[in-house]
């Protein structure tokens, strides 16, 4: 994560307004994103995450502009988005069984620990941040009634493939296939 701080910094996203989650800097019309933090593996505590760091498309930049409103993120605000991924220790996250469950339940609770304790600490205190919760696709610190679909965005800016299965989206990583 300090490799992610120090991009942010030298990116000069710190001198400006709201981002999701992270930080602002002059829009540009763009049909494809940025990665100026390529995926990386972390670990903080026992449990391993995959982290990058993106300026992403304006599609992106549009609908978070929708989903928090033009008085927490103004129309043409840019901003940077930290795709978080998280292997799972069972495998495939697809079965129904009490394990899967469980397993589901513990990354839920890591990547909350994560967002909640240690991303704050890395950003300055006058950037924007929030995270999306992985159960309801809702903004967690700003309240809105509109859903962000983090599996199309991971699958864009990750170019990672996306299938159905039995009504719900689920990614596919090139490591962890579906139990990430």
């Amino acid at each position: 994560f300090q490799q992610i701080q120090s991009q942010i910094q030298q990116n000069k996203i710190a001198a400006q307004a709201p981002a999701a989650p992270a930080a602002p800097a002059a829009p540009t019309e763009r049909s494809r994103h940025e990665v100026i933090f390529p995926p990386s593996k972390i670990k903080v505590g026992a449990n391993e995450f995959e982290v990058s760091l993106h300026a992403p498309p304006m599609s992106i930049l549009r609908e978070f502009t929708h989903i928090f409103g033009p008085n927490i993120l103004p129309p043409n605000t840019s901003l940077f988005v930290i795709p978080t991924i998280q292997p799972s220790l069972v495998g495939s996250l697809l079965n129904w069984t009490n394990v899967v469950s469980l397993e589901k339940d513990r990354l839920l609770e890591c990547f909350l620990n994560l967002c909640t304790s240690l991303i704050p600490q890395i950003l300055p205190p006058h950037i924007f941040f929030d995270y999306i919760d992985p159960c309801s696709g809702l903004p967690m610190l700003h309240p809105s009634n509109k859903i962000y679909d983090e599996v199309a965005g991971c699958s864009e800016l990750l170019n990672l493939r996306v299938y159905n299965a039995g009504g719900c989206k689920v990614l596919t990583h090139n490591e962890y296939g579906d139990g990430g």
